[in-house]
Formats: structure tokens, C-alpha cells, sequence
């Protein structure tokens, strides 16, 4: 979602624009089509072979038949495999929106209340300025919540611990209670800011209430 351009006025450093003024409530169902705008991503991403400024490697041979039978396997295993059973098409689809809607919205509301949220600084370096220690930024640039329950590290696959996860992406996801007392210590040592929430849903409600913030007009922020 941190690739979303100019929809959503997420940083101080964006152009406000009229359309943003009540995004803390249409974000809710931009977040729904969430797989849908990836899905398409990831044929946009094939064909121009660069996102932003990102770009593709070349894909050999057998990266090409992956994704092409991946995207074969999901189509049929969600749209063709229930009629083969004699579901009918329209419960079928309803079914099928339903479940992509609902996990859309978990996944992103999960992933902002991550990095989008009111304790969090946003990194904006300008061409040729000097950027942060990488480490530094990716502590002030995060958010973790839920630290101790187990309900919320298994639901968010581990991520309420972003910080780690960040700062260690090849540790396997289990050792990140164990990891993370010793992360906070050390940003503590070196006067880093370390962002955490007490649950989920406190994470949630900073996310909704940093993305209300940023819709205000700058004439009405600036009273």
C-alpha cells in the first residue's frame, strides 16, 4: 500500500488534494479491492517491465511458466473448480467477493497500522540529500503492536512485530519475541525512536486518525 501514489495523502511532503479530504472513510473500501489491484499490478509489472522505478529482472524461462501456471491454477481453483460441483455462478461469485473483500481489508489494514499510523516519521530524501542510518530508519519508519499476545502474532503472521521483521527479514518469524527486548534496548541506548501500540486495534485507530488528520485542507490545518 506504500505504492499508492497520490490516492491517498499519506505523508506532509504530498500536494493535498480535493479527493483527499475524506479519505480516512474511502480508504476502508479501497482496502477491499486490495488483491484485485495487485492482480492487475502484476500484469502491468510484466508488460511495461518496471513499477515506478522499479524494475523487472529478466525472467528466465522457468520464472515465466510459474507465474503463468500460478495464475492459471488460481483461476480455476476459485472461479471454475465450484462450477465443475454445481455451484451456481452467482453464489459462486458472492462468495468469491466476499472472501477477496474481507481479506483484502485484513491484509491492508494490518500492513498500514504498520507504517502508516500518527508516531510514525516518513522518509522523504530528496535527490542527492543524505538519508538516515538504514537501521535508524527502518525503527522510526515502523510500528509494531500486540508485543506478548500470542492471538495477534499468529493472526498478523508475526508482523505486529515490524520493527524485527524490518531490521531482519531473513529471521524466521518465531524468534521475533525473543529478538525484539533486545532491539527496543538497543534503540533505546542509541536514542532511537522505537513505535509501539498496545494492540492491533490501537495501531488501527492511529492509522485511521493519522490518514483524518492529513485530509483536512492546509487552510484548516493551519488554524
Amino acid at each position: 500500500m506504500a505504492h499508492s501514489g497520490d490516492s491517498f495523502f499519506f505523508s506532509r511532503p504530498q500536494e493535498w488534494a480535493w479527493y483527499h479530504r475524506f479519505q480516512h472513510v474511502w480508504a476502508m473500501f479501497a482496502y477491499c479491492t486490495l488483491s484485485y489491484s495487485h492482480r492487475i499490478e502484476d500484469f502491468n509489472f510484466l508488460t511495461a517491465k518496471a513499477w515506478d522505478t522499479i524494475r523487472l529482472a529478466p525472467m528466465s524461462f522457468e520464472t515465466k511458466v510459474c507465474f503463468w501456471v500460478g495464475k492459471a491454477l488460481w483461476f480455476v481453483w476459485q472461479l471454475v473448480f465450484p462450477l465443475m460441483l454445481g455451484v451456481s455462478f452467482k453464489h459462486m461469485m458472492f462468495c468469491h467477493v466476499i472472501a477477496e473483500m474481507s481479506g483484502s481489508f485484513y491484509l491492508a489494514i494490518a500492513f498500514q497500522a504498520n507504517h502508516v499510523a500518527e508516531e510514525i516519521e516518513f522518509q522523504n530524501v530528496k535527490e542527492g540529500a543524505h538519508a538516515d542510518d538504514w537501521a535508524e530508519m527502518q525503527a522510526r519508519t515502523t510500528q509494531d503492536y500486540g508485543h506478548g499476545s500470542w492471538a495477534t502474532f499468529l493472526l498478523s503472521g508475526g508482523l505486529n512485530y515490524q520493527v524485527v521483521h524490518h531490521l531482519l527479514p531473513g529471521v524466521s518469524q518465531l524468534h521475533y519475541m525473543a529478538i525484539q527486548p533486545i532491539v527496543k534496548k538497543t534503540c533505546e541506548e542509541f536514542g532511537v525512536k522505537y513505535n509501539c501500540q498496545p494492540s492491533f486495534w490501537t495501531a488501527a485507530r492511529s492509522h485511521i486518525n493519522h490518514l483524518y488528520t492529513l485530509s483536512l485542507p492546509p487552510a484548516v490545518k493551519a488554524e
